[in-house]
């Protein structure tokens, strides 16, 4: 399945664009106001040793390869003129940083994070993950589908796979892996090297400053920069407010494990990456290529694969998982069924296509029931976008419209299919998910168009995503996601683009009261060559369109040692802020802020999905969505007081 997106500016539109104010929120008591601060252009660096500078730079700072680094107030000590990181966060949220060295010789460093000191101490070895960013050329990066969108100029060399520095899969890691002990920062005048640094709060820690230090050596010398993280009093859910879910490709054909599930080191690998999503509070779904069947050699071999992550025992410190959601199955999974209808149904299904479903929902509803995976919900992915428009188009360049006979035709196989599952499963229920660039809502009242009765998870794109419509399924109690758009709808999701753009999609999400979102592939690159071309298809222009992780397997195409383990990328993170930042904002309405919490959301986001026209409305600054998270953090640590 391809999804679509928006279209890009032009590289000069782009850089013109770049301007000398920032709109940062200036969240009050009595409400939300806006005033413009004028942007540091003061670079955020520091001398160091070895010859270097020394920046830190927020994780939403997406810079290329060389250049200034500018400075975002909250990580530059005004007294000093030193950078400083403060950090602020929830229990069991996690909040990043990067660091971004520059040389004019090829200089050798390490780089540390030491233990956090406060009301209790955070342990760097078990809660601080470290990672250097590896750097692709983007060309082409037009994203060119759709409106105009804001994104980076190019051609250029973006950041986005970040190798761990240790193996990050816990106790998995029968394989030797080695660690990244020292790094060498480019030669060249004015080149950046970024190193992120996550740092995870465990949910038992107290509230509270806590203060370390991140230590940058080269040639014999030291530079320290200080590290002061505030742990406010919420807690962030177990289990995430929004459903995020990814698909994964050809599993595993980038890390030469082929397909076989039964090979112990293809399961490991599906753990792995299962560890990884859970991290980032999202689901990786497997795309199947045949149903499970009958066979119980199958079935043992899934259940080795998957069975930790739907009963929640993956996700356990005392296997070496580190993250949010410890102990807690995933919240919702893909049934390991084909998904054969793509784009357009050619045909009615025969008879025996449609009592397939229905066996097959048996035979998953009977496993499930006897492993006790009671606390995931599960659908089914059979058909995708087949409702149109295509993607092919007339001779006027127009998306081609299906006929009212097509539409009901396909939409009865919808009926179909769906009554056969519910006739399959007995104890859970399965959703058939829907999935389309036409409003579902403009088919309601229309006799046999109208699938409001059958289908219960509705994904539209960013585009045909009407808020009205959906909004009325939440309430009914069905699932509403949406997936990949351009401006002004959605967030774009190319590597060209800041680390804002996949964050909005949390602040969307809950601005409309949606539940979740839809990748359309997290891993389908280039299988021999992902780190430089990590889109499904070469000439792409939305760059990156397909990868939200990359094959370990294949880090010595970039000069790296190989690893057992996948490898993130920084849009996965950015999507992580952003489902972080909607777990936020249920925690603040339970705290009885809700009034408060949609008056920041309505002044953040003023319009997005199938409401939006004209530019994007979220502001594309960091410090809006800093200030942003700092107000939702103390909203949601703070009980309802009202007024007299």
């Amino acid at each position: 399945m391809e999804k679509e997106g928006g279209k890009a500016e032009s590289p000069s539109r782009a850089a013109g664009r770049t301007s000398s104010k920032v709109a940062l929120l200036v969240l009050a008591a009595g409400g939300v106001g806006l005033f413009v601060w004028s942007r540091q252009m003061d670079e955020a660096c520091v001398g160091g040793p070895g010859g270097l500078d020394v920046c830190v730079v927020s994780d939403m700072a997406k810079l290329p390869n060389h250049g200034p680094v500018p400075a975002e107030p909250w990580l530059f000590d005004p007294r000093s003129r030193r950078p400083a990181i403060t950090l602020e966060a929830a229990r069991d949220e996690t909040v990043a940083f990067q660091v971004v060295l520059r040389g004019e010789s090829r200089v050798m460093v390490r780089l540390e994070v030491s233990d956090l000191r406060g009301p209790d101490v955070i342990r760097a070895s078990a809660d601080a993950r470290r990672f250097l960013a590896h750097y692709v050329r983007v060309d082409p990066g037009g994203f060119e589908w759709g409106p105009p969108s804001r994104v980076l100029p190019w051609p250029e060399h973006y950041p986005d796979a970040l190798v761990p520095f240790e193996p990050t899969c816990g106790l998995e890691a029968d394989v030797p892996d080695r660690p990244i002990d020292s790094f060498r920062v480019p030669p060249a005048r004015g080149s950046n090297q970024a190193v992120w640094v996550d740092v995870h709060v465990p949910r038992e820690k107290a509230a509270g400053t806590y203060r370390g230090r991140v230590a940058v050596r080269a040639r014999g010398g030291q530079l320290e920069i200080p590290v002061s993280l505030r742990v406010h009093e919420a807690t962030l859910p177990a289990r995430p407010t929004l459903e995020a879910v990814a698909e994964v490709y050809h599993p595993y054909e980038g890390e030469g494990l082929g397909s076989d599930m039964r090979s112990p080191a293809w399961q490991r690998m599906a753990r792995c990456v299962q560890r990884l999503a859970h991290q980032h509070r999202a689901v990786f779904i497997e795309r199947s290529s045949e149903a499970i069947g009958p066979d119980p050699t199958a079935w043992a071999a899934y259940d080795l694969a998957f069975g930790a992550a739907l009963d929640g025992s993956l996700f356990t410190r005392e296997g070496g998982y580190v993250g949010p959601g410890a102990s807690e199955p995933v919240a919702v999974w893909r049934t390991p069924w084909p998904q054969p209808y793509d784009g357009a149904l050619e045909r009615p299904l025969i008879d025996d296509e449609v009592r397939r479903y229905e066996q097959y929902a048996r035979e998953w509803d009977e496993h499930a029931s006897e492993r006790g995976w009671s606390r995931t919900a599960f659908f089914a992915y059979v058909f995708d976008e087949i409702d149109g428009p295509q993607d092919s188009v007339g001779e006027g360049g127009e998306a081609r419209q299906p006929s009212r006979e097509y539409l009901a035709m396909a939409h009865e196989q919808i009926r179909r299919v769906q009554a056969a599952l519910d006739a399959g499963a007995r104890h859970a229920r399965i959703d058939l998910l829907w999935t389309g660039h036409t409003d579902p809502g403009s088919w309601r009242q229309r006799p046999g168009l109208d699938l409001v009765g059958t289908i219960r998870r509705w994904a539209p794109s960013g585009e045909a995503a009407s808020p009205s419509f959906l909004s009325e399924r939440v309430r009914s109690g069905e699932k509403a996601w949406f997936y990949h758009a351009g401006h002004p709808h959605l967030g774009v999701h190319s590597i060209n683009a800041s680390g804002i753009e996949l964050r909005a999609w949390g602040a969307i999400a809950v601005r409309y009261g949606l539940g979740g979102h839809l990748v359309w592939a997290a891993n389908f690159s280039d299988p021999r060559r992902p780190y430089d071309h990590p889109s499904y298809r070469r000439d792409d222009d939305r760059f990156g369109n397909g990868t939200l992780f990359y094959p370990g397997a294949r880090l010595a195409t970039i000069g790296l040692p190989a690893r057992a383990e996948p490898v993130p990328s920084m849009r996965l993170k950015a999507w992580r802020s952003g489902l972080q930042d909607a777990d936020l904002v249920a925690l603040a309405r339970a705290a009885g802020h809700g009034a408060e919490a949609k008056r920041l959301l309505d002044a953040l986001v003023p319009r997005a999905l199938a409401d939006a026209r004209g530019p994007a409305a979220w502001p594309d600054d960091t410090g809006a969505w800093h200030q942003f998270h700092r107000r939702l953090l103390e909203l949601a640590g703070s009980e309802y007081a009202p007024g007299p």
